[in-house]
């Protein structure tokens, strides 16, 4: 019997993740100012938006891996991710986002970018930008803002405002309410929590 596409993709996801980790350098190997470091992330999300008169909701479940460069005694850094989604939704069943990011830490405020592409079984993949804003209330919580969109429709993101909670080290919480900018969407709301497994 032939396995079906979402199970081959699966199995690719899980053999590429394990390489991934297992020929990351370990953390403070390198020699030349920059420790490199493996995480990996389980992400439960809960959605709901309003779009074209419709309301609907749905749920996903996220792992992702990241190899992090951190550049020493400097405010930025960046890595490159990959990140997995399956969902009681169509629109995130199976979709395989790829790619990376940078950071930069100002006293109580930072900024990051991401650039990746974002493909699902059943559509091609597309080209994705999101950059956030946050402000650093305590250490335990931030507030921020953030726009995420296609990148041939970079001019029509969907906006956020976020809430950032770490209840520890490893367990963190995110919430945000926004809307569309011309993108059909009036609005919508998203929670995640968030468990770093290393």
């Amino acid at each position: 019997m032939t396995p079906c596409p979402a199970s081959r993709t699966t199995r690719r996801l899980l053999s590429g993740l394990a390489l991934f980790v297992l020929l990351a350098p370990t953390p403070g190997a390198a020699e030349t100012g920059i420790t490199v470091r493996p995480e990996f992330y389980l992400t439960g999300i809960a959605n709901y938006v309003e779009s074209h008169g419709e309301s609907y909701g749905f749920e996903a479940l996220a792992a992702t891996t990241e190899l992090n460069f951190y550049p020493k005694h400097k405010r930025y850094w960046g890595g490159l991710f990959i990140d997995y989604r399956s969902s009681t939704s169509a629109r995130l069943r199976g979709n395989l986002n790829l790619g990376g990011y940078i950071r930069y830490n100002f006293a109580r405020w930072d900024s990051t970018a991401w650039l990746f592409s974002s493909r699902s079984p059943d559509s091609p993949g597309t080209a994705v930008y999101a950059a956030r804003l946050r402000y650093r209330v305590t250490d335990w919580y931030k507030l921020g803002i953030e726009a995420l969109a296609p990148v041939d429709k970079a001019s029509r993101p969907t906006l956020m405002l976020g809430y950032y909670a770490d209840f520890s080290d490893t367990v963190s919480v995110k919430l945000f309410a926004g809307t569309g900018v011309r993108n059909g969407t009036n609005f919508a709301t998203r929670m995640e929590f968030i468990w770093k497994a290393f």
